[in-house]
């Protein structure tokens, strides 16, 4: 009896140093943050000063480094270096003046008839050109649609239409699947050789060019916006 009661005093005092050691732990190495100090860094990250905060602007940069001196402070040292990662970044992207478009021997004007997108590769392309509807593949439990069904886009221009049929339905179900680029991957991994985009009238009734997006790597092949004339 006497040594059931030693054991059981013996696991009280190791419980209990236990949690005193557990809070003691606890306290040092998660202090308490306080409203105050969340406001002071969301008011500076978010401030007008830092101008949005894009990659690769003055206001990114500032954001990171307050950052970094803050984790700094905690006592936190980085794993090497001065704490930043560099890496490369698309900030801009401006079309070329080489850029020309012909069909039949008919030469179409850049910035008019036609336009790369800025996930466009370099290159050149002499081949048919094939109809895909939407550029589709889509094989979901809800949805099903195959614009590639029974077309052989190897080699080929594919013409693929922009948006989706339901694009005047702010809750279309094809919403996930309309983007732009998607669709380029998808004519790529089909074996096309390059990617014509085309807007119907419901989803740009002016049918003007959009200023050309940065940040979006290459897709791989040619990829032209083209007017509705010119598909035509």
């Amino acid at each position: 009896m006497s040594s059931m009661k030693h054991i059981s005093r013996l696991f009280q005092i190791v419980l209990a140093t236990g949690i005193l050691y557990s809070c003691t732990t606890g306290n040092r190495l998660n202090p308490d943050i306080t409203t105050e100090e969340l406001s002071e860094h969301i008011n500076y990250l978010a401030s007008e000063e830092l101008q949005g905060r894009l990659p690769g602007t003055p206001g990114d940069l500032a954001a990171a480094e307050y950052i970094r001196d803050k984790l700094s402070s905690y006592g936190l040292k980085p794993l090497e270096g001065n704490g930043f990662q560099e890496f490369e970044l698309v900030s801009n992207v401006v079309a070329g003046t080489d850029n020309s478009f012909e069909i039949i021997g008919k030469q179409f004007e850049a910035g008019k008839d036609f336009s790369p997108f800025s996930f466009s590769e370099n290159g050149s392309l002499d081949a048919a050109i094939v109809f895909a509807g939407y550029g589709f593949d889509i094989n979901d439990d809800s949805i099903k649609w195959n614009d590639y069904d029974g077309v052989d886009v190897k080699g080929n221009w594919v013409l693929i239409l922009r948006a989706d049929p339901e694009v005047e339905n702010s809750m279309s179900k094809f919403a996930s699947y309309s983007n732009d680029r998607d669709k380029c991957m998808i004519a790529r991994d089909k074996g096309a050789a390059g990617v014509l985009l085309v807007s119907g009238v419901e989803f740009d009734p002016k049918d003007e060019f959009e200023p050309l997006a940065r940040g979006e790597f290459s897709v791989g092949l040619p990829v032209f916006r083209v007017t509705r004339m010119v598909a035509d």
